[in-house]
């Protein structure tokens, strides 16, 4: 592990900045499992938010951390986010979601019976999109323009039609969770 401790000036402007490193050569492994590694970033926290995360270390949870997908879970806020680098099989799964084209995922338990469902196509090139989420899920209480086709039950598939056109903004959907009784 190697560290600098340095001030830097810009626009007339000095701050201290501490830079670390961890010299794992030119591949740690990180598909095939042999080694690895993630980087937990805390903006603005302080010594004290800091010492807490770190005596907390259940609080996020690492889903994947692979060249298909990245993806994070963090249980007390109900918050489960998957970057999928690759779709389809290829993609696999990750938090109980899967997606068939590359894309972002977050999924947001209200704790309240609802969950918000927001994906983006931050590559702009989609005309289509269908994520799943292993979740039971009773109905859609609020979709969104592009939703073209809705699946619900043991599991919820959205199918989302010209996500491109969004410029990179997400598509936010609202669902109740369970079963249907209906």
């Amino acid at each position: 592990m190697g560290g600098r401790r340095e001030d830097r000036t810009a626009a007339g402007v000095t701050r201290p900045y501490a830079t670390l490193w961890l010299d794992h050569g030119v591949d740690p492994g990180m598909d095939s499992g042999a080694a690895g590694y993630v980087y937990h970033l805390m903006p603005g926290a302080g010594p004290a938010e800091t010492a807490a995360r770190a005596a907390d270390p259940g609080w996020a949870r690492v889903l994947a951390n692979t060249s298909a997908q990245q993806g994070i879970e963090v249980p007390s806020l109900g918050v489960t986010a998957v970057n999928f680098w690759t779709g389809g099989r290829a993609g696999g799964r990750a938090g109980g979601l899967t997606a068939s084209d590359p894309c972002a995922v977050l999924v947001r338990d209200l704790g309240d019976g609802t969950a918000t469902v927001t994906v983006a196509d931050p590559r702009r090139a989609l005309d289509g999109l269908t994520v799943t989420w292993d979740r039971p899920v009773a109905g859609v209480t609020r979709g969104h323009p592009l939703l073209r086709r809705v699946e619900t039950g043991a599991r919820l598939a959205l199918t989302f039609g010209g996500p491109a056109d969004q410029q990179g903004a997400s598509c936010q959907v609202i669902v109740r969770l369970g079963v249907s009784t209906a």
